[in-house]
């Protein structure tokens, strides 16, 4: 409970420490009031991991559930992606020495909006899988930029940077295929 509590401050933007003159001095940048502190990098990594799980696994279940060739390649290609990105996050924190540890399974709203999606069929699947899609990336596309901009941790800002156009071609992907109800 306490991590998820810090977590959402983290999110919120509330967990965000004063400026710290011991940091400047010891040359790491000053913190101010609206940017993150470093231990934003958990909370960072938890969402970005929980994200590409979920998009791996609903996607999963789009191959086994739908009939529409446009939704089966999308979801094609964000199990390909996101296992990707999956990869790539993991590598970072190894090689930064990051002492955070991705979950290892999604959190309970995932959870619920994955059985929520193995319990639809047909043309109600495809609609409720192209929501949680269309909402996932969008809220993955600002968690990457907001950290981007202000995360506390270096190899992690990287990673978000490099990230953002990945999650951004997918958001435009899942737009246009809800444009023409991926028929």
């Amino acid at each position: 409970m306490e991590s998820f509590v810090l977590l959402m401050l983290t999110v919120l933007g509330i967990a965000a420490g004063p400026v710290h003159a011991a940091d400047s001095a010891a040359g790491k940048p000053a913190q101010t009031a609206n940017a993150p502190s470093a231990a934003d990098a958990k909370g960072y990594v938890e969402q970005a991991a929980i994200g590409d799980m979920f998009e791996v696994q609903s996607s999963q279940v789009a191959l086994e559930k739908t009939k529409d060739l446009s939704l089966r390649k999308f979801a094609e290609h964000m199990v390909n992606d996101h296992a990707r990105l999956s990869n790539k996050l993991q590598d970072t924190l190894k090689s930064a020495n990051i002492a955070v540890t991705p979950p290892a399974q999604l959190d309970q709203a995932h959870q619920d909006m994955l059985a929520k999606l193995r319990g639809a069929s047909g043309d109600q699947f495809d609609r409720e899988y192209r929501e949680t899609q269309l909402k996932g990336h969008q809220e993955a596309l600002k968690l990457h930029s907001d950290y981007s901009k202000n995360g506390g941790n270096q190899a992690l800002k990287q990673f978000a940077t490099e990230t953002m156009p990945v999650v951004q071609q997918h958001l435009n992907e899942i737009q246009a295929l809800n444009k023409t109800g991926a028929r």
